[in-house]
């Protein structure tokens, strides 16, 4: 999804950390993390975009401007 910023609220910043999954045959896949990654805290997440949950609510903090279906392979 892209969004456009339309009033500010404060984020948590910082990067993608690494990661160990467990696979269904029992081994590991170690995932090194990458890239950067944002986090909203509970409050601004609710009203983050206008949603039927919230109301519709009139000051969210993004609105959407594409959604884009990533592929599943």
């Amino acid at each position: 999804m892209q969004y456009e910023v339309l009033q500010p609220f404060e984020i948590e910043y910082g990067p993608v950390g690494p990661q160990i999954d467990k696979l269904s045959d029992g081994s590991y896949r170690y995932l090194a993390g990458e890239g950067e990654q944002i986090e909203l805290s509970y409050k601004d997440y609710e009203n983050a975009v206008a949603t039927p949950d919230n109301g519709n609510t009139k000051s969210a903090y993004l609105g959407v401007i594409k959604n884009t279906k990533l592929s599943q392979t």
